[in-house]
């Protein structure tokens, strides 16, 4: 077999070169050297630019590194002034740790550089927060030294719970003794913190008072965490690395991952760039170390040979003037082969490219010759084929004008020969085409009756009459019958035992003859396997093939009918189950018509029978027409918004002679279709008139229980016994009940000479007095907010400030003394009258701390102890008659306000002398 030569043709002894190959080659060699002059050209000068970019970039990075550095330091200097100002001309003690503690916590949240701020004083007391991490408020005072405890904060800067305690003086720290010495912000030198561990300076900062004295040291620490971030910021993609050191020569910050310290804790000791992990900063750690023994004051580039690795490296140092007394250096270190490397990956990637170009070039060349070259190949094929007797060949219209023109002229000719001889087919293909469709009709109809007879879902069969043999039936027939096609073509319906009762085909049969089809009749069919099976049959009949035929169509329904059987079976139960529940059940349509109820209902609404309400609506009802429109408002609203309602309660007039209100419990729920689609409401009524009434009735034996127990208990008390009912179990107190209230003002009264006078008055009539007399006490304390403690005998006792604080304890019970004065004053005639006896009561009043509450097993009382009560009812027992005598601390808290008169020193039982008032009265009118 031959092989047509791609780049040559010959045309009889002549052979020429192909066309394709003339457009091809001059262009490819054009882009070849293009590309290869360019190429040369970026090798050349790469190298070229390496020391000048290196310049440019390390004195870039330099500028930014200083201003970042002076910056960060200047931000922390501003801090402490300003905290420091604050201060000492704010009025702000710096002793008080209570005033001082919030201020601290809101300066170090100004700067995202400080989160560290404390106070020291010359007596080693700190108070010191810190924001970062674990917040946390640490302090140091009497209380604490020689230790000092550090406390978790909370967002707002209170202390929560001890973290640790530990021995800790400030004043031993380098930073507080060079503070003190210079006189002047200082900076400590770099060291590594305990917790966390990270490098980090400590600036500090005297305070003196007015007088120019020493009040304390204020100080921050500051981590040089940020720096190391930034510089890791900024040589993020830098051919090399960036450092600084401090004056000793240490490490304090670095771009590279590698640690500027070793060791953790406590232990923590810093690096020197010789000794990083790091290989370019071991390698510049001679130069910087020369330079800061030269005192280098500017900035001086150089380059260095890695011993390791042969490396050039280009470093530019710069002199930064740092915190301390010892100026910084900052190192920017590129790598020569690090720039080169990148160098080289650019130049890989031109050639790359640059080939990629190439060969693009070259095959856009060959898809252009190929695509002037084609047309005129594709016209010179098409003749040949015309010429071989394929008329229907066509050249599709060229991009190139000439080549467009020539397609047209061909397709024209071809055109012109394809007409003459289509016209001598026309007939034959008509005369065909006819016979085809009429034998395309007749096999579609044949298929779709037999695609019809065979996929019916129901039973279908075809018997020849009149002997009844069948001669067809479908699928769905003998899966029905449970028999195979040969057990029943050319059998009769008798022989297969069909036909449960032979009377119903002959009426079947005779509904063919007389009506000519019979359409569903309900017959009873015999199974192969001898079940009868319930079907309605349709029958008519037909010819087919020359022959009398009946066709017969059935449809079993005998699952359907057991379906209905148990629907009504259902029907039947589940109206004996509402017949039988003690609710009233309906249930209404959309239009608010009542569809059934149960019998309770029904007979409850004044029918005989639940049949009789169907049809009707609430107003239909023997109910008044408000309460019928109430319910249908209240069903129509369940409905639109298809939204339950429970347990909503409603009373009622009894329909019967007693017409007493009853109380109904109503729920309605909306009843959907298979769809969602509201078409209805059920509605369940209960009868809870007994059960209200003895809701009603435990109420009220609730509220007296409430009333008795406040009379014994104060609200708070007693409200905590109900809602912890553990405490109290079987009528004993599982654990006491005590509140600390640190002020409480305590009064108690006695009324003089009445406990002689007792033994000339009958029993009710001394009673009758006191209770009298303790009644208007009463009314005053319920009037003034007080607590009534207790009686004992003639001897009352009252507080202010609990278990309810007041604003001013001292003050209400002041009023309250002088109050009950008043009302002595009120019995004092008829009783001098009745008795000749005077009325008389002596009062003692205190203020101060107390502890109240619930103790003992039995007969609970709310009481008070402390040594406040005791002084109280020393007041009042070693007072006067008419007299109400209170403590130095009463007068202090009111003299402003009430007159008082001194008395002077008394000895008080367990106490000794103490200076003592009389309270006369008030300075201003109240209200």
């Amino acid at each position: 077999m031959a092989f047509p030569n791609p780049f040559f043709t010959s045309s009889g002894t002549r052979r020429s070169v192909r066309l394709r190959w003339f457009l091809v080659i001059p262009f490819v060699l054009q882009i070849f050297g293009a590309v290869a002059a360019t190429g040369a050209l970026s090798l050349r000068n790469g190298r070229s630019a390496v020391t000048e970019l290196g310049t440019k970039l390390s004195q870039s990075l330099a500028e930014r590194i200083e201003e970042q550095v002076q910056d960060y330091f200047k931000t922390a200097q501003l801090m402490l002034h300003n905290s420091a100002v604050a201060i000492q001309q704010g009025g702000l003690d710096p002793n008080d740790f209570q005033r001082l503690q919030p201020f601290l916590w809101e300066q170090a949240a100004l700067s995202p550089v400080v989160k560290t701020l404390y106070f020291v004083n010359p007596a080693g007391y700190l108070l010191q927060v810190e924001r970062q991490g674990v917040p946390s408020i640490s302090v140091r005072t009497a209380a604490t030294a020689p230790n000092w405890e550090v406390y978790q904060a909370n967002e707002t800067g209170d202390r929560g719970p001890l973290l640790r305690r530990e021995p800790f003086d400030p004043r031993d720290r380098p930073w507080y003794q060079t503070t003190i010495t210079q006189g002047e912000l200082t900076w400590s030198s770099v060291y590594v913190f305990a917790n966390p561990t990270v490098p980090g300076i400590t600036g500090a900062r005297p305070l003196y008072d007015r007088d120019g004295q020493l009040t304390g040291v204020l100080a921050l620490d500051l981590q040089l965490t940020e720096i190391d971030r930034f510089l890791k910021r900024v040589a993020r993609n830098l051919p090399g690395q960036v450092e600084i050191v401090d004056g000793t020569g240490k490490l304090v910050a670095s771009s590279t991952d590698a640690p500027v310290y070793a060791g953790s804790g406590a232990a923590a000791r810093r690096l020197g760039p010789g000794d990083s992990a790091d290989p370019l900063l071991r390698a510049t750690g001679r130069t910087v170390q020369l330079a800061l023994a030269r005192g280098l004051t500017e900035r001086q580039r150089t380059a260095v040979i890695d011993p390791e690795t042969g490396d050039r490296l280009f470093i530019e140092l710069v002199p930064l003037a740092g915190p301390g007394p010892r100026s910084w250096l900052a190192a920017v270190i590129l790598s020569e082969d690090q720039m080169l490397a990148r160098i080289g990956d650019q130049t890989r990637w031109t050639i790359i490219l640059c080939s990629a170009a190439t060969a693009l070039a070259a095959l856009l060349s060959v898809l252009t010759a190929r695509w002037l070259a084609q047309p005129i190949s594709r016209f010179s094929g098409a003749a040949e084929a015309i010429a071989r007797g394929q008329l229907d060949q066509r050249l599709p219209p060229s991009a190139i004008a000439e080549l467009s023109e020539l397609a047209t002229t061909f397709n024209g000719m071809a055109d012109r020969l394809a007409e003459t001889f289509a016209a001598w087919e026309t007939a034959k293909d008509k005369l065909e085409r006819a016979i085809a469709e009429r034998t395309t009709d007749l096999r579609y109809s044949e298929e779709r009756f037999a695609t019809a007879f065979r996929m019916s879902p129901y039973p279908i069969a075809i018997s020849l009459l009149p002997e009844g043999t069948l001669i067809e039936a479908n699928d769905s027939f003998l899966m029905a019958l449970g028999r195979s096609a040969a057990e029943v073509i050319g059998k009769t319906a008798d022989e297969l035992n069909i036909w449960h009762d032979p009377r119903e085909r002959d009426r079947v049969l005779l509904a063919v003859r007389q009506r000519g089809r019979a359409i569903g009749q309900e017959v009873s069919l015999r199974t192969g396997d001898g079940q009868r099976r319930l079907v309605l049959v349709s029958a008519e009949p037909i010819r087919l093939d020359d022959r009398d035929c009946i066709l017969w169509v059935g449809n079993d329904i005998t699952e359907r009918k057991r379906a209905e059987d148990a629907l009504r079976q259902s029907e039947r139960y589940l109206r004996l189950i509402l017949d039988s529940i003690p609710q009233h059940v309906f249930w209404k349509d959309t239009d608010l018509r009542f569809l059934g109820c149960n019998k309770n209902w029904a007979i409850a609404a004044g029918f005989r029978s639940p049949e009789e309400v169907v049809g009707k609506t609430d107003f239909d009802l023997p109910i008044d027409p408000a309460a019928a429109a109430a319910f249908q408002e209240q069903d129509r609203r369940a409905i639109e918004l298809d939204r339950p309602i429970f347990h909503a309660i409603a009373p009622k007039l009894r329909p019967d002679a007693t017409g007493e209100t009853i109380w109904l419990d109503i729920s309605k729920i909306p009843i959907h279709d298979d769809h969602g689609h509201v078409i209805g409401i059920l509605g369940v009524i209960e009868d809870i008139t007994l059960r209200r009434r003895a809701e009603t009735a435990l109420e009220i034996e609730r509220e007296k229980s409430e009333r008795l127990l406040l009379n014994i208990l104060p609200r708070p008390v007693a409200d905590r016994l109900k809602e912890e009912p553990n405490l109290v179990q079987s009528g004993e107190l599982r654990a006491p009940i005590a509140d600390q209230f640190d002020e409480v003002g305590i009064l108690f009264a006695d009324i003089v000479g009445f406990t002689p006078l007792a033994a000339r008055l009958s029993p009710i009539e001394m009673v009758t007095w006191l209770n009298r007399i303790f009644s208007g006490f009463d009314t005053l304390a319920d009037d003034l907010g007080l607590e009534k403690i207790k009686t004992l005998g003639d001897a009352y006792m009252v507080a202010a400030g609990l278990p309810t604080p007041l604003a001013d304890p001292a003050e209400a019970m002041a009023d309250m003394a002088l109050a009950m004065q008043g009302v002595i004053r009120q019995f004092e005639g008829e009783f001098e009258g009745r008795f000749q006896h005077p009325l008389q009561i002596r009062i003692g009043m205190n203020v101060g701390p107390v502890v109240a509450g619930v103790i003992g097993l039995k007969k609970f009382i709310y009481d008070l102890w402390g040594d406040t009560v005791n002084v109280a009812s020393r007041m009042e027992s070693q007072g006067e008659p008419g007299h109400i005598q209170v403590t130095e601390l009463v007068y202090g808290r009111l003299r402003d306000r009430f007159i008082f008169e001194r008395r002077g020193e008394i000895v008080v039982k367990g106490r000794g002398p103490m200076m003592t008032y009389w309270l006369r009265g008030r300075r201003d009118v109240p209200n």
